[in-house]
């Protein structure tokens, strides 16, 4: 069991470990029960919330939900300020697809400061990008909605794509590029999967494995003799990308088999002419339609799919578009929008 002087640094390591699950605020009742799981009796778990509370390291955004006091104040900034410009008419979301390029994007925006690779960013992230820019400067984020969340707690860009009719928030659509890459990202993004594609060329191809052993052995021979040989690419042109990065298929052994590997997470940001898309039979508990969209929009020119995922692969396209995370940005963006300032803001200190 915990000791005293322990138990209120206890709550805000259940905090810390929700914002690693990308949760920005966890309800009151759940806080209460991590607490007794960590060993806590339920008169212990409350007594330590009200000292956290006491403390100021721990606020309550509402009567109902608990949250690290930076965390709820980079939030409701971030909210504040994201409201007053979709106000003003000064923010603009450009959802970019896989292939259509930000960096491109964003420079042909004309009075507007663009913040690239807004899907990568989360709360604390995105607040951070936004405070040194003057408050009269109309804004562009511009990302991939269809991306997994960033590794830090919520995911303001998709948030606010996905609620921008409401907050009369414009938005523009990029076209995913043609050909078999993108027709098969552009798919899996609305949440089907085609049937096995039939291109003579070759540009995409599913490779199945009966197991992650076997997977490696097929991204290995696909890395140093099939791509180069047939596309004449360099080992620098191609990446292994895996959704793990432990385990017989993870990035980990990947690497230690000569294979220029990463994690979905090291690789959101860059994109090669050629991926090895793993799907090792480890990963299915990890599949969502994001995830999957992810691994398979890194690829330019030629993607092969490394499958070993059996029927969790279709389950995760059409059904577990993501995670959910706890989050309150976009009913706070609605409470500028419509009042003038985020609503349910109240940081008491008890009880």
């Amino acid at each position: 069991m915990a000791q005293p002087q322990d138990v209120t640094a206890l709550v805000t390591t259940v905090l810390d470990a929700a914002a690693s699950d990308g949760h920005c605020v966890l309800p009151h009742d759940v806080v209460i029960s991590l607490l007794i799981g960590r060993g806590l009796t339920p008169e212990a778990a409350d007594a330590a919330v009200a000292d956290a509370l006491d403390a100021g390291t721990v606020v309550r955004p509402t009567p109902h939900l608990l949250a690290r006091a930076d965390l709820a104040e980079a939030e409701t900034w971030l909210a504040d300020r994201l409201g007053r410009l979709a106000l003003d008419g000064g923010l603009l979301l450009v959802d970019s697809p896989a292939g259509a390029a930000s960096e491109e994007l964003a420079a042909e925006l004309v009075d507007v400061h663009p913040i690239t690779d807004a899907d990568a960013l989360d709360v604390p992230a995105l607040a951070a990008a936004l405070r040194p820019v003057p408050d009269d400067t109309a804004i562009a984020l511009v990302g991939d909605a269809g991306m997994p969340p960033p590794a830090g707690p919520g995911r303001p860009f998709a948030e606010l794509v996905a609620c921008a009719d409401s907050l009369d928030i414009p938005v523009e659509r990029q076209e995913a590029p043609a050909g078999p890459i993108g027709a098969l990202c552009a798919a899996v993004r609305a949440g089907t999967l085609p049937a096995a594609p039939q291109d003579p060329q070759r540009r995409l191809v599913i490779v199945h494995a009966p197991d992650s052993l076997a997977a490696r052995h097929r991204a290995q021979q696909l890395v140093t003799d099939s791509i180069p040989r047939v596309f004449g690419l360099g080992l620098d042109d191609i990446a292994v990308v895996t959704p793990m990065s432990r385990g017989p298929a993870g990035a980990a052994a990947l690497r230690e088999a000569g294979l220029p590997a990463y994690t979905l997470a090291q690789a959101r940001r860059r994109r090669w002419p050629a991926v090895v898309a793993m799907l090792p039979a480890e990963a299915c508990g990890l599949l969502t339609r994001e995830v999957v969209y992810g691994l398979f929009s890194r690829a330019e020119q030629h993607l092969s799919i490394v499958h070993a995922a059996s029927a969790a692969l279709a389950h995760a396209v059409r059904h577990v578009p993501s995670r959910p995370r706890r989050t309150r940005l976009t009913s706070l963006i609605g409470g500028v929008v419509l009042n003038g300032s985020p609503e349910g803001v109240v940081f008491a200190t008890s009880r």
